[in-house]
């Protein structure tokens, strides 16, 4: 089953679906919260049934690419990414802000770009036009190696959608374009730009679903992956709310 779903009613429809003894792949968010996000780990586990989030962008031939990239040392060791996803409000999405319908997208692709968690963030944010939640947000995650820092920006406010991310290493640049599918690499003595195919990201991800269900795969991203996409999004909204750094606690969700 695919829950295409509002995220307010993530939760209930796929815990459902778990307790009928179906497989389920879930649109991000995984849920609306972090209880949410729990009792669907509890529910998967204990009706032994399979859980997939989707984090769209891992599918993206621009992200395979520079995580290929960087896994062969291509620009050195990361040091920092800056990504921003902004665009025109959608008023369809009103039961979420900016940070877990939006923002979540760069949060799940930090977390797979640096191969690790953050341990707190600093955000800034607020609502100008959405009626219940933020609709703009500015975020630095710090990692557990504090030299490494993500910095987020999403909005609703912005007439042109852009959806893009710099990554930093310590010997060169990647840029990826998110919606062409491009990706650059800059080095101090070149710039390159290798040519990928375009393929369509929403049905790699399906395919790939189908594919771990037929050979008993766990697929990635996982329910658990969703779960912390959403704890760190709770960390940053609280840190809205109190111009604050917060702790990110996500070490128990597992």
């Amino acid at each position: 089953v695919s829950i295409c779903t509002p995220s307010i009613s993530h939760a209930e429809l796929t815990i459902k679906c778990l307790e009928a003894g179906v497989n389920v792949f879930v649109e991000k968010p995984l849920a609306s919260t972090l209880d949410e996000c729990m009792k669907i780990i509890d529910t998967a586990r204990s009706c032994n049934k399979v859980v997939m989030t989707g984090y769209i962008e891992r599918f993206n031939p621009s992200v395979r690419k520079a995580k290929e990239l960087l896994k062969n040392g291509e620009i050195g060791d990361i040091i920092m990414s800056h990504s921003r996803r902004i665009g025109w409000w959608p008023e369809r999405i009103g039961d979420v802000g900016v940070v877990k319908d939006t923002a979540i997208h760069d949060i799940d692709l930090a977390r797979h770009i640096f191969g690790d968690e953050p341990s707190q963030v600093y955000a800034r944010g607020g609502r100008q036009k959405h009626t219940i939640a933020e609709d703009h947000v500015q975020a630095i995650l710090s990692f557990k190696d504090d030299d490494k820092t993500a910095f987020i920006e999403a909005n609703w406010l912005t007439p042109r959608k852009k959806r893009e991310m710099y990554i930093t290493g310590s010997n060169g640049v990647i840029t990826i374009q998110f919606l062409t599918q491009q990706l650059v690499i800059e080095k101090a003595d070149k710039v390159l730009e290798p040519l990928l195919k375009y393929e369509e990201p929403l049905k790699n991800e399906l395919a790939y679903f189908a594919e771990c269900l037929l050979n008993k795969h766990k697929p990635m991203p996982d329910e658990v992956d969703g779960a912390k996409a959403i704890a760190i999004a709770e960390a940053i909204i609280k840190s809205i709310q109190t111009n604050r750094s917060v702790e990110i606690e996500i070490e128990e969700i597992r």
